[in-house]
């Protein structure tokens, strides 16, 4: 009974790779298990040789922050995987996978964010691969994510407690620049490899390449940062007493 509300999750969000998310699931229990584990021993050995007390903090914190990044990324997988909106017609499509990464980005900084959104990625390709589309949209989804982080961190990267008009900032300009990404990345690299390889053409669907950068490319990419922007926002807003409170437990 302890899984059915994994289950349910999976089916109410049409999921059909069942055993792979179990799996993913089984793994960061086991990791966060083992790291338990390894903390508590940590802990009794600092309290009887205090003169390694430095060095056994500095190991605590890192296993913490390989700890936290691990969830993250699992979390991160499962949004992505699973939580997806359609949009123009279902070529494209809107995830939230971009939360755990802000969270690490808040908490862990900028390194860490980077290594949630390459684990994410990885286990996607690995346990939810589409084929063609993912190895060729994942990519492209990596640069986009990137960039929209890295732009949100470069403003608020001095905060020492969350300000909403710097973090919308850093949303609008990363919202401006994984739009203007997408659309050159999809002109000399999406499209091209789409055609040789998925047998995608532009024509079947009566439009040019420069009308879907224009009718498709652009407006979902404007609006996919607009969302992501106001959710995430809202989100670390009323969790940001507590993440700015760990993120000094981590520096």
């Amino acid at each position: 009974m302890g899984e059915d509300w994994r289950i349910w999750s999976l089916q109410f969000f049409g999921c059909r790779n069942i055993e792979a998310y179990s799996k993913l699931f089984s793994h960061v229990k086991a990791a966060y298990f083992y790291a338990t584990m390894y903390l508590t021993t940590t802990k009794s050995q600092g309290e009887t040789n205090n003169k390694n007390k430095e060095e056994l903090i500095m190991t605590s914190n890192k296993t913490r922050k390989l700890v936290l990044i691990a969830i993250l990324s699992a979390i991160s997988t499962v949004l992505m995987a699973f939580v997806q909106i359609p949009m123009f017609g279902g070529f494209m499509k809107l995830d939230f996978s971009v939360l755990p990464i802000l969270i690490g980005l808040v908490v862990l900084g900028l390194p860490s964010a980077m290594a949630i959104l390459i684990l994410r990625s990885i286990l996607v390709t690995i346990l939810f691969s589409e084929g063609v589309s993912t190895y060729i949209g994942m990519p492209m989804n990596i640069v986009a994510i990137g960039l929209f982080v890295i732009a949100i961190w470069f403003f608020i990267r001095y905060d020492l407690k969350f300000n909403a008009f710097r973090f919308l900032l850093g949303g609008i300009a990363g919202t401006i620049i994984l739009t203007a990404a997408m659309a050159l990345l999809n002109f000399i690299y999406a499209i091209p490899l789409y055609e040789k390889f998925a047998n995608f053409k532009l024509s079947a669907v009566g439009m040019t390449l420069k009308d879907w950068i224009v009718a498709m490319v652009l407006p979902f990419n404007l609006i996919q940062g607009a969302i992501l922007t106001i959710v995430s926002g809202l989100i670390l807003i009323s969790f940001s007493k507590f993440l700015y409170g760990q993120k000094k437990n981590f520096e």
